[in-house]
């Protein structure tokens, strides 16, 4: 690429321009790998780069998101997805009150309940979007679609994987 300078992250190669911003069609794709291998919380949870090009809408890119925790052995029913900004993952979606927003996977899928889809509210909301999905067990309610981590129990323990979501769309 003219003007850029390879840099490498493991075993991928990485283009900058002279003033050190990524540069290429995989720019996004490349700040989210850089944020995944910095593995700030230690596998708990693991972080991922997922691209959802493929999906032409949010619920085929939720379709994709399933299809890779199924792939992982991770996918169970009654998970719960929070949206997030991936700038900003370490909060680990935590709102006023330490809590949590999430959407079941009915609510992600019905097109009647737009305001429960967390991952279309991450991908309208964020210029880098992520998804975190949360083991109920280790949550309780709080009010309505709000949850906080059980007495005892740090939230990032609760937290399965975070999918920090890259597309030729945003």
């Amino acid at each position: 690429m003219a003007g850029s300078n390879p840099l490498y992250a493991g075993d991928r190669r990485i283009y900058v321009d002279s003033e050190l911003n990524f540069t290429g069609p995989t720019a996004r794709e490349n700040e989210a790998e850089i944020l995944a291998q910095s593995d700030q919380f230690k596998g708990k949870p693991r972080i991922e780069v997922l691209n959802v090009t493929a999906g032409w809408d949010s619920v085929a890119q939720f379709d994709i998101v399933v299809s890779h925790l199924q792939q992982l052995g991770l996918y169970y029913e009654g998970l719960l997805y929070c949206g997030a900004d991936a700038e900003c993952i370490e909060k680990l979606g935590v709102e006023e009150g330490n809590t949590v927003e999430c959407s079941t996977l009915d609510q992600i899928r019905d097109s009647r309940g737009c305001d429960r889809n967390m991952l279309k509210e991450a991908v309208e909301a964020y210029s880098r979007p992520a998804i975190i999905v949360y083991d109920p067990c280790r949550l309780e309610l709080v009010d309505g679609h709000k949850f906080r981590a059980k007495k005892g129990s740090p939230l990032r323990h609760a937290a399965m994987i975070v999918f920090l979501l890259v597309s030729d769309e945003f």
